[in-house]
C-alpha cells in the first residue's frame, strides 16, 4: 500500500540571488539594523531618520513598542527585489515593506535621500500599528482577515505621519474634488491604488488640524477594540463617518476651491496629442529633436511598454520593447525614467532589466536594431545622448552614493563624471562640454531642497540656481533649461535661461513631466483618469521673472562619520507563528503543533508541525535554504494510522499504516520566469496486521505481516511563468507546468511511476473582466500507483472524486467578473465588499486504456462560482450543472473550497 501525491503543480516567478552579501548588525535604542558594507556610507543617516521617526511617532501615540524593530536596509531596488523576507517579487513600484510576521521594516535606496527618508518614516508607521492592533504573527494575520479596517487607514496614517500635507496630495485632491471625482470614505473602503494613500492622508491631516494629532492615535486603539474602524471613530469623535466624511469635504473645499479661481488651467489652444486610458496608464513623454515623434511608458496588466507615437497626428507608430515578460526585458523601469532621443531622431535610450543588473538599451527606430549595454552598478537612471550622438550621460548608482557617468556608445567604456556623497538627477547636456543636473549639496546640506548645477567635462561643477523645492522633470534645448519643481509648494513648469529663473506655468491640474523638441513642449498633465500630453509653443506662455541670487561658488562636500560600524549579524531565529488545530479534507480534525520559523534576514525558513492525535505522534519538518542562486527545500516526515476490521464476535483485525519520508529539492532558474526543479523523495512503507480478543485481552500477530516497503522517487520539472497578478489573482500572462516521476532501486522496492502537465493562460479584455483557460493532464502507472481522480473542485467542479483512472485529462474555461464592488444593505446590515464572480465550463477525460475510450469515461458541468475574501484566501461557493455526452442532467450542485482559483 502506498500513499503518494503525485505531483505539485506549482508555480510562480523566481527570486535569483544574484548578489551575496556579508550583514552586519548596528543596534540603535529602538531599532536592530541590518546593513551591508557596500552600503554603510547610508548608515548614519538611517539611525538619525529612523530615531527621529520614533520619537515623533510615540508622541502621536502615547506609547513606544515593546521590541526593538528589525530594520532591513539594501543598497538598491535590485538588490531588494531578492529579499527572502517575503515571497513576492517586488516591483519597481514598491518602494518599501513591513512584514507583519517579525515586524521587520525592509528598505531600499533608490538615490534620492528624500525619498528615503519618506520610506524610514512610512515602515515606522506601519511597526507601530502592527503592534497596536496585534497584527503581528500568524493570530495577527487571522484577526488583520477578519477586522472592518480598510487600506486607506492604514496607508493615509502612513502618508500623513511622514509627508504631512504635500505637494502631490494637493494635487490630487485639488483635482478630484473639483471634477467631482473625490470618492466617500465608505466608497474608499473598497477601492485600491493611489487614490488610497492619498485621500488617507489627506484625511488624517484634517483630523490633526480640526481635533489634534493625538486623535489619529485614539481611534488607533479604539480601533483594536472595535475592530472596526467606523464604530471606533464614532466612540472617538462622537459622530458617524458620514458626518465626518462631509465635514472632510468641506475642509478640502476650503483649502483647494480658491485655487481653482488663482491658478492657469490647460488653454484650449494647446494640443492634446495622447489621451489618458483607463486601463493604460501612459507616463513621461518624449519629444523627438525633430518635433515628430514623442516616445512614452506605458503600463498595462503590469507590463511596461515603450512606445512611439506621431506628434503630428497622434497614431501610434510602433512599440520599441515590453518588459515583464521575457527574460529580454524582465523589467523596464517607469519611475527611473526618461527616454532620451539621439540628435538626429533615430534613436532612443531607456533603462531596463535583465540578469540582475540594469541596463541601458538603444533602440534603432528605423531599422528595429536594440542595443544593450549591461553596467555592473546596483542602479542605472535617466540617460541623455550627447549633442553627437556618441555618449549617453546617465545616473548610477553605487555602494550608497549616486553620481553622473558618461557612456561611450563605441567603445563601451564608462567615465564617473562626479564624484561625491550627494545625490544627482535627471542629467542634461547644455552642449558638448558641459552637463546640467538637479541635486541637493552645500556646506549646509538639505536634502529636501535641489537646485540646478552645472558640470563640465573635467568634473568642476558649479551651482546655478536659489533652492527649488524637489525637481521633478528636467529638459534642455537652445541652452534654455525647462523644469518641473515645487518652488513655491506646487508643481510648476520653469526655465532657466542667461542667469534668469521663469515661472512658465503654474496649472491647477499640475504638471508632471517636461519634454521638448522642435518649436514644442510637451507636457504631462494630471488628470483622475490619468496623464494627458499636450503640445504647446513656448511662446504661448507667459514669463514671469522670479528675482533670485545666482550662487556661483563650488559646493563643500559633507561628511558623515561612523562612529559605531555595528558588528557580523548572527543567524538568529524567531517564530514567525504558532498554530494549533487543523483541519484538511483527507485527514479530518487533527490536534498539534505547528510553527514557522525564519531568519531576520529570510534567507533560512523552517516549518515544523506535529499531531498529538496522530497513532505514535505524526510530524512533518520543511527547511527552505534561500541565500544563493539555487534554492533548496529538505522534508522529513512521519504518518501513522490505525483502523479495526471485524473478523469474529470475539476478535477484531487492527491495521496499522505507518509512512516515513524524507526528500531534498533543489530551484534552479534559468532566469525570472523559467526554471528545473530537481529533487528526490525516499519512503519507507510499513503495513501490520494483529488480532486483538476480547474475552483473553490478549494481541496476537497475523501471519505474513508487517510488510515493509521502500523507495525512492527521482523527480524533474520545468516551470514557466510570467503571469501579472491583480487583486482577484492572475489577470494576464502564463505559467505552466510538467513534471516526470519515476522510482528507482530495483523489484523488492514500490514501483510507480508518472508524468503531468498543466497549462494556463489569462486574458484581461479591460475593467474588471478576465479570461482564464486551464489544460491538464496526469498519467500514474506501476505495480504500486495510486491513480488519480478526476472530479473535485480542482478538476471537475459538481462532482464528488467520481473517476479514477491511470491517466486523467481535463480544460477548464472561466469568464471572471465582480459581482459585487461595494454593497450596504440597510436589514440586515451587511456590508459586502469585492465580492467576485466566475461562469465556469469544466470537461474532463479518464481512462487506462488508449483503444477502450467511451461516453462513460467523459464528464462535464457548468455553473457559477461565488468569491468572498477571506483576507488571506477565498471563500469559493460553487453551484454546477453536470453534463455527460448524453446531455445536461437535472439539478444543482452546490459545493465550496477555501483556496485560491487555477
Amino acid at each position: 500500500m502506498i500513499l503518494f501525491i503525485f505531483l505539485q503543480f506549482e508555480f510562480g516567478k523566481n527570486k535569483i540571488d544574484y548578489y551575496s552579501f556579508t550583514w552586519m548588525l548596528r543596534e540603535t535604542e529602538h531599532f536592530e539594523i541590518y546593513y551591508y558594507k557596500e552600503e554603510e556610507v547610508l548608515l548614519p543617516f538611517v539611525v538619525q531618520v529612523a530615531e527621529s521617526a520614533y520619537k515623533k511617532l510615540e508622541e502621536v501615540f502615547s506609547r513606544g513598542l515593546e521590541e526593538k524593530i528589525p530594520l532591513i536596509l539594501y543598497a538598491s531596488h535590485s538588490h531588494f527585489e531578492e529579499t527572502n523576507i517575503t515571497p513576492y517579487i517586488m516591483d519597481e513600484w514598491v518602494g518599501g515593506f513591513t512584514e507583519s510576521f517579525q515586524n521587520r521594516v525592509v528598505i531600499p535606496f533608490e538615490g534620492d535621500f528624500e525619498r528615503l527618508r519618506h520610506v524610514i518614516w512610512h515602515e515606522i508607521v506601519h511597526a507601530f500599528q502592527f503592534e497596536i492592533l496585534s497584527w503581528i504573527g500568524l493570530t495577527g494575520v487571522i484577526r488583520r482577515a477578519f477586522a472592518n479596517v480598510p487600506l486607506w487607514f492604514i496607508e493615509g496614517m502612513a502618508e500623513w505621519a511622514s509627508l504631512g500635507w504635500d505637494p502631490e496630495t494637493e494635487r490630487w485632491m485639488r483635482v478630484y474634488l473639483v471634477y467631482g471625482e473625490l470618492p466617500s470614505l465608505k466608497e474608499l473602503s473598497s477601492m485600491e491604488g493611489y487614490i488610497v494613500y492619498k485621500e488617507g492622508q489627506a484625511f488624517m491631516k484634517f483630523i490633526e488640524d480640526r481635533y489634534g494629532k493625538r486623535k489619529i492615535g485614539e481611534i488607533l486603539f479604539k480601533t483594536r477594540i472595535k475592530r472596526d474602524l467606523f464604530l471606533a471613530i464614532k466612540d472617538v469623535l462622537g459622530m458617524d463617518v458620514e458626518r465626518l466624511d462631509e465635514e472632510f469635504r468641506h475642509y478640502l473645499m476650503e483649502r483647494c476651491f480658491p485655487l481653482y479661481v488663482e491658478l492657469e488651467h490647460p488653454s484650449r489652444d494647446w494640443r492634446i496629442i495622447k489621451e489618458p486610458d483607463e486601463e493604460k496608464y501612459i507616463y513621461a513623454p518624449s519629444l523627438s529633436p525633430d518635433g515628430t515623434m514623442i516616445a512614452y511608458y506605458e503600463l498595462h496588466d503590469g507590463a511596461t511598454s515603450v512606445k512611439i507615437m506621431s506628434a503630428i497626428d497622434g497614431r501610434e507608430i510602433k512599440e520599441a520593447a515590453k518588459g515583464g515578460f521575457t527574460s529580454k526585458f524582465e523589467t523596464i523601469y517607469m519611475t527611473k525614467g526618461k527616454i532620451s532621443w539621439s540628435p538626429d531622431s533615430r534613436r532612443i535610450a531607456f533603462v531596463s532589466k535583465s540578469g540582475g543588473f540594469d541596463r541601458i538599451d538603444v533602440y534603432d527606430i528605423k531599422t528595429g536594431k536594440l542595443q544593450n549595454f549591461t553596467l555592473r552598478l546596483d542602479a542605472v537612471m535617466e540617460p541623455s545622448f550627447s549633442p553627437d550622438g556618441r555618449k549617453i550621460a546617465f545616473v548610477g548608482l553605487k555602494e550608497g552614493t549616486t553620481d553622473v557617468y558618461i557612456l561611450d556608445l563605441l567603445n563601451r567604456e564608462v567615465v564617473k563624471l562626479t564624484n561625491d556623497f550627494y545625490c544627482e538627477h535627471f542629467p542634461e547636456w547644455l552642449d558638448g562640454n558641459h552637463l546640467v543636473f538637479a541635486g541637493s549639496m552645500g556646506e549646509e546640506w538639505d536634502y529636501q531642497e535641489e537646485r540646478l548645477y552645472m558640470v563640465d567635462l573635467n568634473g568642476n561643477e558649479f551651482c546655478l540656481t536659489a533652492p527649488l523645492g524637489k525637481v521633478k522633470s528636467l529638459a534642455v534645448k537652445d541652452g534654455k533649461i525647462y523644469f518641473v519643481a515645487t518652488r513655491n509648494g506646487r508643481e510648476c513648469l520653469y526655465v532657466y535661461e542667461r542667469d534668469s529663473l521663469f515661472l512658465l506655468l503654474d496649472l491647477f491640474e499640475g504638471i508632471t513631466c517636461v519634454s521638448c523638441g522642435g518649436d514644442y513642449l510637451v507636457l504631462s498633465v494630471f488628470g483622475t483618469e490619468g496623464e494627458r500630453f499636450y503640445l504647446v509653443k513656448e511662446e504661448e506662455l507667459e514669463r514671469k521673472k522670479i528675482p533670485e541670487i545666482k550662487e556661483k561658488e563650488r559646493f563643500i562636500p559633507v561628511v558623515m562619520e561612523i562612529e559605531d560600524k555595528g558588528k557580523p549579524a548572527p543567524l538568529a531565529f524567531t517564530v514567525d507563528g504558532i498554530g494549533g488545530i487543523t483541519y484538511d479534507t483527507y485527514s479530518g480534525l487533527s490536534q498539534g503543533v505547528e510553527v514557522v520559523m525564519s531568519d531576520v534576514l529570510g534567507n533560512h525558513q523552517m516549518y515544523g508541525y506535529v499531531n498529538s492525535m496522530a497513532l505514535y505522534n505524526d510530524f512533518y519538518f520543511r527547511y527552505f535554504y534561500l541565500p544563493r542562486v539555487i534554492d533548496w527545500v529538505f522534508d522529513i516526515g512521519r504518518y501513522a494510522v490505525m483502523f479495526p476490521q471485524y473478523y469474529s464476535r470475539t476478535q477484531d483485525i487492527f491495521w496499522s499504516y505507518e509512512l516515513w519520508l524524507g526528500g531534498i529539492s533543489a530551484f534552479l532558474p534559468v532566469d525570472r520566469f523559467r526554471r528545473f526543479e530537481l529533487g528526490v523523495v525516499g519512503i519507507r512503507e510499513k503495513l501490520n496486521a494483529e488480532i486483538y480478543d476480547y474475552a483473553t485481552d490478549e494481541w496476537y500477530q497475523v501471519s505474513g505481516y508487517p510488510v515493509y516497503s521502500y523507495g525512492f522517487f527521482p523527480y524533474l520539472a520545468f516551470v514557466f511563468d510570467n503571469t501579472y497578478w491583480g487583486a482577484w489573482g492572475p489577470q494576464a500572462g502564463m505559467r505552466g507546468r510538467v513534471e516526470y516521476q519515476t522510482c528507482v532501486l530495483g523489484e523488492r522496492f514500490l514501483e510507480v511511476y508518472g508524468i503531468g502537465a498543466d497549462f494556463r493562460k489569462y486574458w484581461h479584455p479591460g475593467g474588471n473582466y478576465i479570461f482564464a483557460g486551464r489544460t491538464y493532464y496526469e498519467c500514474v502507472w506501476g505495480r504500486d500507483a495510486f491513480y488519480p481522480y478526476l472530479g473535485g473542485t480542482y478538476t471537475v467542479r459538481g462532482y464528488p472524486d467520481t473517476l479514477q483512472a491511470s491517466h486523467i485529462a481535463g480544460l477548464n474555461l472561466e469568464f471572471r467578473f465582480s459581482l459585487i464592488e461595494y454593497l450596504r444593505m440597510g436589514f440586515p446590515p451587511v456590508e459586502l465588499h469585492h465580492l467576485r464572480s466566475a461562469l465556469f465550463v469544466d470537461a474532463g477525460l479518464a481512462w487506462d486504456e488508449w483503444n477502450n475510450i467511451n461516453k462513460d469515461n467523459f464528464i462535464g458541468s457548468f455553473g457559477l462560482e461565488v468569491r468572498f475574501w477571506l483576507g488571506f484566501a477565498y471563500l469559493n461557493l460553487i453551484f454546477a450543472k453536470r453534463f455527460n455526452l448524453d446531455g445536461v442532467e437535472p439539478g444543482i450542485y452546490p459545493d465550496f473550497y477555501v483556496g485560491f482559483p487555477f
